[in-house]
């Protein structure tokens, strides 16, 4: 093996372990599980309105007979 390939493999597998000790820790983690709870969030925000513009709006008194005037 020439010294420049081992110096390479050298690098990445340090750089590898970093990465995989970074991604393990508890404040990564932590970030992690934020940024997929605010996903899920603007997900369902999302979601909630398209539901909203495909039935349309909720109005109270709707179905009944004189339960619903427009003013």
């Amino acid at each position: 093996m020439t010294p420049d390939v081992r110096c390479y493999i050298t690098q990445q597998s340090t750089h590898r372990d970093l990465r995989i000790k970074r991604a393990s820790s508890t404040k990564s983690k932590k970030k992690r599980v934020d940024k997929r709870k605010l996903k899920l969030m603007q997900h369902a925000v999302l979601a909630k309105r398209e539901k909203i513009l495909r039935e349309g709006l909720y109005q109270t008194g709707l179905g009944l007979e004189d339960g619903y005037t427009e003013a």
